[in-house]
Order: C-alpha cells, then sequence, then structure tokens
C-alpha cells in the first residue's frame, strides 16, 4: 500500500487518563460548533427522534482537580506527553520520514507505552509494527514486528498480566482487507475483529466486527481467549463504531458513534420534570432524558455506554461530538472525552460535560486503568507551554492534540 493512502487516513491514538474529580457547582458555558468529518457529514439523521443524552456543558466554578498524564500523537508521527495539572507537553518519540508512531497505550503499570508503529519501506510499501518505550521515551523495542509488507499492527491494548492485545491487518483499505485479533506473540484469538479493548479483570475482550461488503460495523463481546462471542450493538445501527473501553469495574462498555441510532435500542429512559422552566434536564441513574437540551448543532457523532449486564444503553453526549473517545476514571464516575474539538470531562454523576482542553483535531482516547506511584508520571516539559496551549506540543507542525491517550495510573 502506498505511502499517500495512509496519510490519507486518520490515525487513531489511545489517550490514558486519571481523573479524580472535586468541583463545585458549575454555570452554563456557551458551546461552539467544529467542523463534522466528511464521513459524519454524509450521515443522514434518523427520520425518528431519540432521547437526548441530557448531559450539559458547563463550567466549573473552581478548577476541576485532575491528575495524571496523557500521552497522545500529534499526527505528524510523534508522540508527546502532557500532564493533565498544567498542560505542560515534552516529546515521547520524535517524528521521522520514516515512520508513523500511533495508537499508545500505557502499560498496567504505567511505567511502559506501546504504540503502533506504520513504517515506509525503501520499495514503496508499508509494513506495521508494535513497539514498546518506557514512559521517559528510552528503550524503544519492536515487540510485535509484521511478518510482510501490507501487513500492519495496530490498536495495542495491555491485558493485565501485560500482555498485548494488538490487531493485525492485511491489505488495508483494499477489497481484500481482512483484520482479526491476536495476542501479541501468540497468534489469532478473534478473526474479521479489530479496534478491541482487554476488560480490567482480563476475562473479556470488547471489539469492533466490519462488514467490508456491507461497510457496516458491529459492536461484540467475547471471552480473552475469543469463545462466547456475543452481540452487543448490531450492524447498521450506526453508520460507524468505535474505540471501545471497558470501565474498571467491568460493568460498562463506552464506545464512540458516527450518526443516530437506526434501529431501536433500549434505553432505560425515566423522565424527570425539571425544577424550573429552563433548559434543565434532570436524569436518574440509568436513566436517559427525554428533554432535548440546548446544544450547538446536531452532532455528527456521540459517545454512548452500554451496561454489559443487562444491554441497557445510555447516550452521554449530542452536543458536537465528531469520531469522540472515551476514557474512564478509577472510580468509574467520570469519563474524559477527546474528539475534533478538544477534551472534555464527563461527570456521570452530576450528568454535566466541562471543558479541559478545547482544541482542533483529535480522534482516539483510552485511559490506562493501573495504579502507579504518586508523581510517577506528571513528568512536566522542561520548556513549558503558555496554559491553555494544552494538546499543543512544541513548535511541531501539526494540528493540536491531533491523537491522544491518557495514563491509568493513579499520581
Amino acid at each position: 500500500m502506498s505511502k499517500e493512502k495512509f496519510f490519507a487516513r486518520v490515525f487513531s491514538l489511545a489517550f490514558l487518563l486519571l481523573v479524580s474529580a472535586c468541583i463545585t457547582e458549575p454555570t452554563a458555558m456557551p458551546t461552539s460548533s467544529p467542523t463534522p468529518s466528511p464521513m459524519a457529514k454524509a450521515i443522514a439523521r434518523a427520520a425518528s427522534p431519540i432521547p437526548a443524552s441530557g448531559f450539559v456543558e458547563a463550567t466549573p466554578s473552581a478548577p476541576l482537580n485532575v491528575r495524571g498524564t496523557f500521552v497522545y500523537a500529534a499526527g505528524d508521527g510523534s508522540l508527546w506527553l502532557q500532564a493533565a495539572v498544567n498542560g505542560d507537553a515534552a516529546p515521547l518519540v520524535a517524528r521521522s520520514t520514516e515512520s508513523i508512531a500511533q495508537m499508545p497505550a500505557y502499560s498496567p503499570d504505567g511505567t511502559q507505552i506501546a504504540y503502533a508503529a506504520l513504517l515506509f519501506l525503501a520499495d514503496g510499501n508499508v509494513r506495521g509494527d508494535i513497539r514498546t518505550a518506557n514512559a521517559d521515551g528510552k528503550n524503544i523495542q519492536t515487540v510485535v514486528r509484521a511478518e510482510a509488507n501490507d501487513v500492519v499492527y495496530m490498536y495495542p491494548r495491555y491485558a493485565p498480566d501485560g500482555r498485548l492485545l494488538v490487531t493485525r491487518a492485511e491489505n488495508l483499505q483494499t477489497t481484500n482487507e481482512r483484520a482479526r485479533l491476536e495476542w501479541a506473540n501468540e497468534g489469532g484469538v478473534i478473526e474479521d475483529a479489530r479496534d478491541a479493548d482487554v476488560s480490567r479483570d482480563g476475562s473479556h475482550i470488547a471489539f469492533v466486527r466490519y462488514d467490508l461488503q456491507n461497510a457496516t460495523m458491529a459492536l461484540w463481546l467475547a471471552n480473552a481467549d475469543g469463545t462466547n462471542q456475543k452481540e452487543l450493538v448490531a450492524a447498521e445501527t450506526f453508520a460507524a463504531i468505535l474505540n471501545p473501553r471497558f470501565s474498571r469495574d467491568g460493568r460498562w462498555i463506552a464506545f464512540g458513534v458516527h450518526g443516530e441510532p437506526r434501529k431501536t435500542l433500549p434505553l432505560a429512559a425515566r423522565p424527570r420534570q425539571p425544577a424550573s422552566n429552563d433548559d434543565s434536564c434532570f436524569l436518574v441513574f440509568l436513566s436517559t432524558c427525554l428533554v432535548q437540551t440546548a446544544h450547538a448543532h446536531a452532532a455528527p457523532g456521540a459517545l454512548w455506554r452500554v451496561n454489559v449486564a443487562n444491554g441497557k444503553f445510555q447516550q452521554l453526549t449530542d452536543i458536537y461530538d465528531d469520531s469522540p473517545v472515551p476514557a474512564w476514571s478509577r472510580d468509574g464516575t467520570q469519563i474524559a472525552i477527546h474528539d475534533y474539538t478538544g477534551i472534555r470531562l464527563i461527570d456521570l454523576v452530576r450528568k454535566e460535560i466541562y471543558p479541559l482542553f478545547l482544541e482542533d483535531g483529535g480522534s482516539d482516547l483510552t485511559p490506562n486503568p493501573s495504579p502507579t506511584k504518586r508523581g510517577e508520571h506528571l513528568t512536566p516539559n522542561p520548556s513549558p507551554t503558555k496554559r491553555g496551549e494544552h494538546l499543543t506540543p512544541n513548535p511541531s507542525p501539526t494540528k493540536r492534540g491531533e491523537h491522544l491517550t491518557p495514563n491509568p495510573s493513579p499520581t
């Protein structure tokens, strides 16, 4: 496959975040309208109305207590670390003319970062390996090497025992495209599967199944050995499904979508009357509000979650998401979301969304669930940037914060 075709793709990355909230009463904040992706623009809205998410955009009257370190791909082939506490960024993997680093994910103990490395070969072909680096960017090693040209390994995700779950793809973006899930260096696990996550206890895998002929996506759940496969979201329900992420207790799977649902989903909706005549919307646990809240425009994408035990769904956003990627907090009460407008924090208890770093670029994020020593990943950048340039690493000439991933370990 040519270099140009790969550059045309949107390369995802994982975003590892540890969030703990200490938030006072918020006040309303106006929303903004991002430029939707071409895929999102092409999505026709469903004919029948669906409940709004009910999560309102707000801003805290006191600083959010967010701790941890993000690792993200800047979109130019480099990886960066960024402290959530002050937004300072430091390089992890340097930009190169020979490869693209993308889709980083922290190891369970937070000491290593795995990422996909797309290599441009001298003969014009490409190969995709999986590499690891220490959390300070040192000791880079290739841990999974593609055995042939046009074989690409991507979407590395750690299991709690340290094993890597990866997607192996052949002939990407062709009519012969094939993908499967593998445990790194152990062989195939699930055929016709990609973009997976491993539950915190290592017992289950959530993954996306893509029907190439019909261009449809479905969300599936399986045991870690590939047995007992179960469809959670049927094909053709959404125009696209991406970035499934388990909550730390394994009860929920958050996932991004393009478009509104074209099929009926079981929503445990129990609307309540607002306390006043404003555009408020009050929710109860596992409920979806039936009152449409104010938002900038019809969302081209949204973040949903599904309860693994009972199959009930909840729409978390409907404001201005575009290819959203979730990152769960350690206690499961918050989700950081990254899309083409930046990073926001969803408070599942308050049913509110707070801005963290607002930028224009980005597509993927995943949280690191494992604890590490306090301060271990809050490495400040020796050359600090202005506060507010949070996703802008140094002078690199790409969109700020184009792809990111947070460190799951607590600091």
